[in-house]
């Protein structure tokens, strides 16, 4: 189900939490069951049981359900596993009997992408707790295989349900008692924003975009980027962990960067064009009114103008061209800023779980679902010599950074200052036109004259053109 890397498109990751009993009878009808509901899952999220997903499985390793459900998402290709456990490994491993049951928790645990541990307790009872509440928290849907029974104990599979229940994550109920069945409770917010998330997502990773061109965009970029050290002689390690970090996050980058790139020109484009046409719908009036009173099919254009103007700012909102733009280029900015912290071996990393946020803003949340996604996929590289990781930082992320946004800010500080000048220029003969038309300069000579006609049309249709 999963894809993504090398053309720069991020999966949606589907983080599945899981709880459950560690006696578990008719294990064949649970596993049928734990299939049709990551079935489920999927399609309520993403659209479609085909929708290119990554799952993670989040569980305590426990005997029974937890192993069952991780052992199933396992399966599924570049799937990853993350271990919640309620203490240390060791003192946790005296909860498992049976030599072949402890064998089976340190094959997991090996296995996983990350381990949580839950902070030391007052009692067993409480670190059981603290890593189920854990596993929802840091869960976008969870499957329970419970018996539907109330709780025995604190951090019981009914504890956990309740309290998943209660924080609105979507829940996938497999009945263990009697004849297994399924239950789906997914009309909850949490679903919603999942929803829009995947949706946001896929427009991301669905954009066209030609893989030959992102490809020759990556490598101009990393041929640049290994040009620019080794001028300053960079070799050793902190050269093969540049060159490991390029290869990780300049497709990211590079779809971003094109993206916003392309959705700025469109919105700039529609934007200026909106404030074009308004003006240019007020120098048809002035001249067809003064010079062609009897043209009135002429009035045609000025309502086609108008009609383009009332499209143009319903095209932006349909497109959200400006968010997209906004989005992808905060998105291409964080890329670039992982790539450097990744090489100072800090930052977004892989030793600390990525769990994301939950919240209401669908803005916010694809973007971070999308940035731990991809940090997930950070290689782990060696941390080279503090000077030289100090001097690579200061001269080629925040250094390129000044230089670039101060070459930026010189360019847009000319740009004003033309636009200043050819505004009063345009004002300037207004106010001359309106002048002299008042003057009634023109009126005065023999036959007929169109001077104040014309200074008529300059008074009316240069005002809008400079405003514009």
């Amino acid at each position: 189900m999963g894809d993504g890397g090398g053309d720069g498109r991020i999966p949606f990751t589907l983080r599945v939490g899981v709880t459950g009993h560690r006696d578990i009878p008719n294990r064949g009808e649970l596993e049928s069951l734990v299939h049709q509901a990551l079935a489920r899952l999927i399609t309520s999220s993403c659209g479609s049981p085909d929708s290119a997903v990554t799952l993670v499985a989040i569980s305590a390793l426990a005997e029974g359900a937890d192993r069952l459900v991780a052992d199933i998402v396992l399966e599924q290709p570049d799937a990853r596993l993350e271990a919640a456990l309620p203490m240390a490994a060791r003192e946790y491993l005296r909860d498992f009997g049976e030599p072949a049951s402890r064998r089976r928790f340190k094959t997991l645990l090996a296995q996983a992408h990350e381990i949580w541990q839950a902070p030391k307790a007052a009692s067993r009872d409480q670190a059981y707790e603290l890593a189920s509440q854990h596993v929802v928290d840091a869960s976008d849907v969870i499957i329970a295989l419970w018996d539907g029974e109330p709780a025995r104990g604190r951090g019981g599979t009914a504890t956990t349900v309740a309290y998943a229940r209660a924080c609105g994550v979507p829940l996938a109920w497999i009945r263990t008692a009697g004849e297994p069945a399924l239950e789906i409770e997914i009309d909850t917010a949490r679903m919603r924003l999942l929803r829009q998330s995947a949706r946001l997502l896929a427009e991301y990773n669905t954009s066209s975009l030609s893989p030959a061109v992102i490809e020759a965009r990556v490598e101009r970029q990393r041929e640049r980027l290994m040009a620019m050290f080794a001028a300053d002689g960079t070799t050793g390690s902190l050269r093969a962990s540049i060159e490991d970090a390029a290869d990780w996050m300049l497709p990211y980058f590079v779809r971003a960067d094109i993206l916003a790139i392309r959705l700025q020109r469109r919105f700039r484009i529609l934007s200026s064009a909106m404030f074009m046409m308004a003006a240019i719908s007020v120098a048809i009036v002035a001249i067809q009114d003064n010079f062609l009173p009897a043209d009135n099919w002429l009035a045609l254009f000025e309502v086609a103008m108008l009609c383009c103007l009332v499209a143009i700012p319903l095209l932006n909102r349909r497109w959200h061209l400006h968010d997209r733009w906004i989005a992808y280029r905060f998105l291409a900015e964080r890329f670039r800023s992982a790539y450097f912290l990744a090489l100072a071996g800090t930052g977004d990393c892989r030793s600390k779980p990525a769990t994301p946020t939950f919240n209401l803003d669908v803005s916010d949340s694809w973007i971070e679902r999308a940035l731990t996604e991809v940090t997930s996929r950070r290689p782990s590289l060696p941390v080279a010599d503090v000077e030289a990781i100090r001097i690579v930082l200061s001269k080629y992320w925040l250094g390129n950074q000044i230089r670039y946004h101060s070459m930026l800010a010189n360019r847009h500080d000319r740009a004003e200052e033309s636009i200043f000048r050819a505004t009063g220029a345009l004002f300037a003969i207004t106010m001359i036109a309106a002048i002299l038309h008042t003057l009634g300069v023109g009126e005065g000579t023999r036959g007929v004259s169109e001077l104040p006609l014309l200074f008529e049309v300059l008074s009316i249709s240069i005002p809008a053109s400079g405003a514009a």
